[in-house]
């Protein structure tokens, strides 16, 4: 007849080899979850991206740079939909954001600003019919309806298995396009 504590020794032995193993499920399904959400989230960031630069239309806005141009371009009010950046006294953008006022949900909101930098966005250069972006109003005008391509991409550090997997920083790549309207 066996007795009873050993039984019991036997379950606590089974349930300590299998712990880490269910931690470590754990920890994945959690990851997972943050990094669809960094997912849903450029992809929100980028969307708001195009949106604003498909209305853009340069003589909309009644800002002036002191040389006298224009000083909102079709990138500067991309990147203000991702992030607002912040204006000088004539309401011209500056080289720096006011990461309060973002379209990124709970992610950082700091633009990349070197190659090893974590949690941080980068706008890569618009595409409008798959060349550049011309900020003239004519030039704008001629290219209503064509299609206006936005490239975001997040570095995003893992946060709980990041120093585990040598995947780190993930690359969340998204492109939106949206033909401009500017009407």
């Amino acid at each position: 007849m066996r007795r009873r504590g050993a039984k019991s020794g036997q379950s606590l032995v089974e349930f300590a080899l299998i712990l880490p193993l269910l931690v470590l499920l754990l920890y994945g399904l959690a990851e997972f979850g943050f990094l669809l959400y960094g997912h849903v989230q450029v992809t929100n960031a980028a969307r708001e991206g195009a949106r604003a630069g498909s209305l853009y239309l340069g003589s909309r806005f009644h800002y002036t740079a002191a040389s006298g141009d224009d000083c909102w371009s079709m990138q500067r009010w991309v990147e203000n939909a991702l992030v607002q950046h912040t204006r000088d006294g004539k309401g011209c953008p500056q080289t720096t954001y006011n990461t309060a006022v973002h379209s990124f949900g709970l992610l950082s909101a700091a633009p990349c600003t070197s190659a090893s930098q974590m949690n941080c966005w980068t706008l890569q250069p618009l595409l409008i019919n798959g060349g550049g972006v011309n900020d003239s109003p004519a030039w704008i005008a001629a290219h209503v309806g064509k299609p206006l391509q936005v490239d975001v991409i997040y570095r995003y550090d893992l946060p709980l298995l990041g120093g585990v997997f040598q995947a780190n920083p993930v690359l969340i790549q998204k492109r939106v396009i949206m033909r401009v309207q500017n009407n």
